[in-house]
């Protein structure tokens, strides 16, 4: 978990501010991106970095940096990783339920993660900390891969409220 404050939404603006991927759909896509509803916020990005876990794995009162993947090459590995904060605690719980779908350039689906319990139990700490989901997945890039973006489009709904932030973001896969 992460106390972040304010610099939550600095971060997720830095990293919105760097360079585009245009898609195959004629729209720009990122590899990070965050979404707001009142106090509730999510945050998703693509990192190349192979030790993010570690970086992750600090005091609350560190920020961790990631370097976000704009492309992936044959063999390269990027992961996947979606944050929360201000979520509700009723009862002292709470509950996300997360979707995910990835979506190669030609349009095929490459992967799908229905509705799943991404965050549910106890926070081990304040509502405003900055928490991982359990919605983490490595990317292998590999001969059979499509060229061209990969977009993966992620949903964090809090159960208590009901408010559902939708997340889109993407890389570029480079043969």
């Amino acid at each position: 978990m992460r106390r972040v404050g304010d610099r939550f939404g600095v971060l997720a603006l830095v990293l919105m501010s760097l360079s585009t991927i245009q898609s195959a759909y004629a729209q720009d896509f990122q590899p990070s991106m965050v979404g707001r509803d009142g106090e509730f916020s999510a945050f998703a990005l693509i990192t190349s970095d192979p030790n993010w876990a570690e970086k992750w794995d600090t005091p609350p009162e560190t920020s961790p940096s990631y370097d976000l993947a704009h492309t992936l090459e044959m063999g390269e590995t990027g992961t996947f990783l979606v944050f929360f904060s201000g979520v509700d605690i009723p009862n002292g719980t709470t509950d996300l339920i997360c979707e995910l779908i990835i979506t190669r350039a030609d349009g095929s689906v490459a992967s799908e993660l229905p509705s799943t319990a991404c965050a549910p139990g106890a926070l081990k700490g304040p509502k405003d900390h900055v928490y991982l989901t359990r919605v983490v997945g490595e990317v292998l890039v590999n001969e059979n891969e499509v060229a061209g973006p990969l977009i993966f489009e992620f949903s964090v709904t809090e159960t208590a409220s009901g408010k559902r932030i939708p997340l889109t973001i993407g890389v570029e896969i480079v043969k």
